[in-house]
């Protein structure tokens, strides 16, 4: 019996030192695992900087270019694009020299307003980007609706200058309603923010006739600072409402709410501003709207000139044909007359011809002597 009782601790007791052993084999093995996790976690962390710049040198087809805030680096022949802070569609599609139907056809997408930060972008075989020009004059191949939306955008952004009856693009945000500005339009977006001179803490940066972020500007205009030409300016607002979907074709008030996602000053849905900021009344937008519609649609009429054309000079006698019939010339005071007629007028005497100037006759070697001694000359 104490012989069974024996033998059966002993069994206990292996069994037990088994599990022990067992559980200290487990636990080894987690602890390695975790120690080569870290290890592979670290290691990465070292190498990702250098695997990204060997993708960089190598023109891999996957580049990581900068934001459209600071774009200072692009490549030809981009394939794969991931999307930066501050991108969007219609920009990507400006700087890569194609339209944003055709990427969002090549990437499936359904709102070209809803991208994300990280997400691949194919871009095809696009080309690389053109340098932006500068714009010909303001009004230049801008439809009379265009032009009274870009007013009605400067008189509710606070820019329009009520003498000149036109926008101001030398204003910047704080400067006093219809005085000069302090834009220099020969420059490029000034980029500092200016205080508020409303008090608060709250100030900006924007610009220009229709109040341009430094950042949308880059946008607008292919990552570059361009400058704030009344040209540029026109062109940039422009594209911007071209991007919300912008009909010229159906007024205003219809539609205006397609405005307030880039101009704060414009009114929702809701009849606020997307931005907490105060808004113009859509009725007053709208009269505003309308009335430059008339100014930019009536045709200027010039005013009549006081000059008198110059009559021309046609000889005495010339011929012509005067309702099928030759006439000739009978100067002012005749007019056109039959041949006939012609025959019995006198021609007047010709002008005289100016006579050329008698050279004076030459002084002899005497008269020189007489007048040196003071003789007259006789």
């Amino acid at each position: 019996m104490l012989d069974n009782d024996l033998e059966h601790k002993t069994e206990v007791l292996a069994v037990s030192k088994q599990k022990t052993a067992l559980k200290g084999n487990l636990t080894t093995v987690i602890n390695r695992l975790v120690y080569l996790s870290l290890v592979t976690l670290c290691l990465k962390l070292m190498l990702a900087p250098l695997l990204k710049l060997r993708s960089l040198s190598s023109r891999d087809t996957t580049v990581h270019l900068q934001s459209s805030d600071d774009m200072a680096t692009r490549f030809a022949g981009d394939k794969i694009y991931e999307i930066q802070k501050g991108d969007t569609l219609y920009g990507l599609a400006r700087r890569h020299g194609t339209t944003v139907d055709a990427l969002a056809s090549a990437n499936n997408i359904t709102d070209i307003n809803n991208l994300s930060i990280g997400q691949s972008l194919n871009l095809g075989s696009m080309t690389s980007p053109q340098p932006i020009q500068e714009s010909s004059p303001v009004d230049s191949g801008l439809s009379p609706e265009r032009r009274a939306t870009l007013d009605t955008l400067s008189w509710a952004e606070g820019t329009w200058n009520d003498d000149t009856q036109s926008p101001n693009y030398a204003m910047r945000f704080g400067d006093a309603r219809n005085s000069e500005g302090s834009l220099d339009i020969t420059k490029p977006h000034p980029l500092e923010a200016r205080p508020s001179p409303w008090g608060g803490s709250r100030g900006s940066n924007a610009s220009g006739a229709y109040q341009f972020l430094d950042s949308t500007w880059r946008e607008e205009n292919d990552g570059q600072n361009a400058v704030m030409s009344p040209a540029n300016q026109d062109r940039s607002a422009s594209q911007l409402i071209d991007q919300t979907g912008w009909d010229d074709d159906a007024g205003f008030r219809d539609q205006a709410h397609k405005l307030s996602g880039r101009w704060a000053s414009i009114p929702n849905r809701n009849g606020v501003s997307n931005y907490n900021q105060p808004v113009k009344d859509l009725d007053e937008l709208t009269t505003f709207y309308e009335d430059r519609l008339q100014h930019h649609s009536t045709p200027v009429t010039p005013e009549p000139s006081t000059i008198k054309p110059i009559e021309p000079v046609r000889p005495f006698g010339a011929e012509a044909v005067l309702n099928g019939k030759p006439v000739m010339w009978g100067g002012k005071d005749y007019g056109w007359q039959s041949p006939e007629s012609f025959s019995t007028i006198t021609p007047p005497a010709p002008a005289p011809k100016p006579q050329p100037a008698i050279p004076a006759a030459p002084i002899s070697v005497e008269a020189k002597r007489n007048s040196r001694r003071g003789t007259a000359f006789r």
